[in-house]
C-alpha cells in the first residue's frame, strides 16, 4: 500500500518550462527530492541533520516530504539559536526576550554594539551547523533604546 493516491493535471508547456529552468538552475534540488523520496520509501521516515525523526504513515503526502525535511531542518537550527543565542546575550548583559520561528528579539546593555553582536551570532549559528553548505545570513532589523524605536521603520 503506497498511501493515498494524489493526481495532478498535467502542467502546462509554460508551467513545465519554469519547472524544468529552475530544476538546471539549481541541479541539487532535484536530487535531494529524489534522494529524500527513496529514503522515506525505504525508511519509513526521514531524518533532520540534528536527528529528529519525520514520519509519514502510510506514505500519505510522500510527495511533500523534502519540503517538510527542510522546514524541519530549520526549526533545528532555530531551537538551537535559542541556547546559543541566549547564553551570548547573557554573556554581554542582555537577554533574548523571545524567539518565534527565525525571529529573535534581544534587550542588551545601551552599550552593546548591535552590529558586533550581530556578527557573534552569526558565527555561533554557522559554528553550530557545519554541515550547512549555503550561507547562513543573520538580519539586524534594527535597535534603539526601546522596541518602538528599534522597530520603527
Amino acid at each position: 500500500d503506497e498511501g493515498e493516491v494524489v493526481t495532478y493535471k498535467q502542467a502546462g508547456p509554460e508551467a513545465m518550462g519554469v519547472i524544468n529552468r529552475y530544476h538546471e538552475a539549481l541541479p541539487g534540488v532535484k536530487s535531494f527530492m529524489d534522494r529524500a523520496k527513496t529514503v522515506l520509501k525505504a525508511r519509513g521516515f526521514l531524518r533532520t541533520p540534528y536527528g529528529r525523526r519525520l514520519r509519514c504513515p502510510d506514505m500519505a503526502y510522500a510527495y511533500k516530504m523534502h519540503g517538510v525535511l527542510i522546514q524541519a531542518a530549520s526549526a533545528d537550527i532555530s531551537k538551537t539559536g535559542w541556547r546559543d543565542f541566549s547564553s551570548l546575550a547573557e554573556g554581554a548583559g542582555g537577554k533574548l526576550l523571545l524567539g518565534v520561528h527565525d525571529s529573535f528579539e534581544f534587550s542588551m546593555p545601551q552599550d552593546a554594539d548591535p552590529v558586533e553582536f550581530k556578527l557573534e551570532l552569526q558565527q555561533a549559528v554557522r559554528a553550530a551547523n557545519p554541515w550547512i553548505k549555503i550561507p547562513l545570513v543573520l538580519d539586524l532589523n534594527g535597535s534603539g533604546s526601546n522596541y518602538y524605536e528599534a522597530t520603527k521603520k
